[in-house]
């Protein structure tokens, strides 16, 4: 659960990039160090711990701490084009959602178009038919937490994941703050009453909720 000084889109944005990009790349260099037989330091060792099953204090002490330097803009969450970057130096592609390497990828818009997505690369990804046609028109966090999404991946059996993978969260989040920059969205604060507040401040449901409802009124708006 985000802290009480997450208050608007723009804040929660940056904590979800903090904790999904940030320290998902974090762990993975923890990781890869451990497994070329490099010994971690015993604060290394408390880190890696700490990212890996994320119930800790220390966990948030370090979510909190990469959530602020963004925010203060000490630290900038970057380009997509790094994104795009990595994509094409990639030896091997599969769907980058349930991982399966069928003989045909589709592209997938992580911002539907309908919610003023681009249909550019930078909105899109390589993902199998199946989580395609699963996914349809939802935002990403909406159906990577949907039983349609998890009965899926049970279906293929694939491995449970709790979190959106972290290159499609650094795609999406980048694309996500620059849409609600355009629209001038992003100091938008959340219901301090009402069915959002009970998860008060907020939860990746609730920043695609408000993000749909501020972009709808927007595009309603432009197109009259």
């Amino acid at each position: 659960m985000p802290p009480s000084f997450v208050k608007t889109l723009e804040d929660a944005i940056l904590y979800e990039y903090s904790k999904i990009v940030i320290c998902g790349a974090r762990k993975k260099h923890l990781e890869a160090k451990r497994m070329e037989g490099k010994v971690l330091s015993e604060k290394q060792s408390e880190e890696l711990d700490a990212l890996t099953y994320k119930t800790s204090s220390l966990y948030y002490t370090i979510v909190h701490g990469h959530f602020k330097k963004l925010r203060d803009k000490v630290h900038k969450i970057g380009s997509i084009g790094i994104d795009n970057e990595k994509e094409a130096r990639k030896e091997r592609f599969g769907c980058e959602y349930c991982k399966r390497n069928p003989k045909e990828l589709e592209r997938d818009h992580i911002i539907p178009k309908n919610l003023g997505g681009l249909d550019h690369t930078d909105n899109r990804v390589n993902i199998c038919s199946s989580c395609n046609s699963s996914k349809g028109a939802k935002l990403p966090f909406e159906w990577f937490d949907s039983s349609a999404r998890k009965n899926l991946f049970k279906r293929y059996g694939i491995e449970e994941e709790k979190e959106l993978p972290s290159f499609v969260a650094s795609k999406y989040l980048k694309n996500l703050y620059e849409l609600h920059k355009k629209h001038d969205t992003l100091l938008k604060q959340m219901p301090p009453e009402g069915p959002l507040a009970k998860h008060s401040p907020f939860t990746k449901t609730e920043l695609e909720r408000v993000t749909r409802d501020c972009l709808s009124r927007k595009l309603r708006k432009t197109s009259t």
